[in-house]
């Protein structure tokens, strides 16, 4: 009984370790341009050639994720654009960027009904959240310096 134990625990722990390993992939970076920051993580295409354009994805979390660990931001759908599938159907570069713990991605409200549940009230015609001045920023960056993805990564 003990050496089955053992053996599955011994699974367990290569599994986790295969699973961390795998986000070793996604290069790791912050954007800091004024009060603006913001911590992402970012694929790019098996052989990436600089001097070929590629399509780039902004992939935006739910509010689980957020913090300032530079990796929560990958439990959903980190998985998916490392599939060897993925990468050699659409290549393209994947940036995962993390909003903090206190902003959100929206101009939201909450609130509780009268069931307890939470409700979401997105308010519009407001200005940008901290987290998406942040990204916003930095996605300009990406488009205003395509030689930044040149000099950072290669």
């Amino acid at each position: 009984m003990n050496r089955i134990k053992l053996t599955a625990f011994m699974v367990l722990l290569l599994g986790l370790n295969g699973m961390a390993q795998d986000f070793k992939k996604y290069d790791s970076g912050n954007f800091i341009e004024g009060k603006d920051s913001i911590y992402y993580r970012v694929l790019f295409p098996e052989n990436f050639d600089p001097n070929q354009k590629y399509p780039i994805l902004f992939f935006l979390h739910g509010s689980g994720e957020r913090g300032n660990d530079n990796e929560k931001q990958l439990t959903h759908g980190g998985k998916l654009f490392l599939k060897d599938s993925v990468r050699k159907k659409f290549p393209a570069i994947i940036v995962f960027p993390q909003c903090s713990n206190d902003s959100f991605w929206a101009n939201v409200e909450f609130k509780n009904n009268e069931d307890g549940k939470r409700e979401f009230n997105f308010q519009t015609g407001g200005k940008p959240t901290k987290a998406m001045h942040a990204l916003l920023g930095m996605i300009d960056n990406f488009w205003i310096s395509p030689l930044w993805i040149r000099k950072k990564f290669t």
